[in-house]
Parts: C-alpha cells; sequence; structure tokens
C-alpha cells in the first residue's frame, strides 16, 4: 500500500477503517488490514482488527449456511464475549430466524439450543420480561407432531427462579397437554418436589 511504503501509518490506517466502514463484511479486506496491524499497529488495535476479521469470517459463514447453527453458535458467543448487548441481541434474532424447512426433531435439536441460549442470555443481562418472551416464541414455533421436553422444562425452571409457582405450574401443565412426555411428567415431579422442600405454598 503506497501509505505504508512512505511511513505514513495513521494515513493508512485511516484508509483501512474508512475501507472496512463501507464495506464491513469484506473478507479480503479484513485480512489485508489485520496483515498491516499485525506488522504495524499496537496491541489493542490488533485485537480490533482481529475481532473484525472473526467477525466477517462469521458473517460470510452464517450467509453462505444459514442453518448451519454450529456457525451461530460461534458467531454468538464472539458476540457475548466482545459485542455490545445489542449486537448479540440481532445475531440471535438473526439465527432463530432461520427455522429448520423439515419438521423432523432431528432438525430441529440444534435449532432449540438457540432459543434455550437467547433466554438464558436475557436472564443473565437481568432483562426477565425478555427472556420470558423468548419462550413464548419459541413454544409458539415448536411443530405440532412433537414437543421438546427441554423446552418446557427450561421455562418453568425460569419462572421458579422468579418465584413463580403458579406460572410454573401453567407451563408445565400445558407443555403435558401438548406432548404428553414421560420427561415432562418426571420433570413436572422434581419440580414439585423442588417447591415444596424449598418454599411453602
Amino acid at each position: 500500500m503506497f501509505e505504508a511504503r512512505l511511513r505514513e501509518h495513521e494515513r493508512a490506517r485511516a484508509i483501512f477503517v474508512n475501507a472496512l466502514n463501507r464495506f464491513p463484511n469484506s473478507l479480503p479486506l479484513a485480512t489485508a488490514y489485520s496483515a498491516y496491524e499485525r506488522q504495524h499497529g499496537s496491541r489493542t488495535v490488533l485485537e480490533n482488527v482481529l475481532l473484525t476479521e472473526r467477525r466477517s469470517t462469521y458473517e460470510t459463514s452464517v450467509t453462505d449456511s444459514p442453518l448451519d447453527y454450529d456457525n451461530w453458535f460461534d458467531y454468538i458467543r464472539l458476540e457475548e464475549q466482545n459485542g455490545t448487548t445489542d449486537t448479540t441481541r440481532e445475531i440471535y434474532e438473526r439465527a432463530i430466524a432461520n427455522v429448520p424447512p423439515i419438521a423432523e426433531k432431528k432438525h430441529w435439536r440444534r435449532y432449540l439450543y438457540l432459543w434455550l441460549g437467547y433466554a438464558l442470555y436475557e436472564e443473565l443481562q437481568g432483562a426477565e420480561d425478555r427472556a420470558r418472551e423468548v419462550y413464548k416464541a419459541c413454544i409458539g414455533i415448536l411443530p405440532k407432531a412433537w414437543s421438546s421436553a427441554k423446552i418446557w422444562l427450561n421455562y418453568a425452571r425460569f419462572e421458579l427462579r422468579r418465584s413463580d409457582v403458579s406460572t410454573m405450574r401453567k407451563v408445565l401443565g400445558r407443555g403435558l397437554g401438548q406432548g404428553k412426555k414421560e420427561r415432562i411428567y418426571k420433570g413436572y415431579i422434581e419440580l414439585e418436589l423442588e417447591v415444596s422442600k424449598n418454599h411453602r405454598y
């Protein structure tokens, strides 16, 4: 690059940053900037460049294969560690928008873990109402042919952590009505035992 050869590093860096702002998903540009900063930048700048490069790589992966949920998990993990709450939520929303095209459970397993991760993330952020809405939205899209005990039980445990035993019971009752799975029955019994042991209602 011309500016770098003239040792005009601030100017060269400004050109890279401007180009990346215009083309944020350009992997070749992010790679070139990363190489430049490895040679001429500080540690902080280099870490930011590497983060930009990783984001660009994940963007390409999830755009090319939106139903490969492992790519979404990697991207989400990166944002949870380095991004803002808003960017993390945006990635979660984009990920869960990619509903499996087939209603068979084997195609839904990884996808449902995105929902569980999203609900837990919101709960850990202290956004309990948002976490509840995530659970409700997930239940709303479950195929009618089968039910997921894991979703129902996690939702019920969430309500129990909120000390809302009445809602916990409603959630489990609805889960039993929709799925009639042995695992939901067992989970219901375990939660009731936990309630009777720790609370008086």
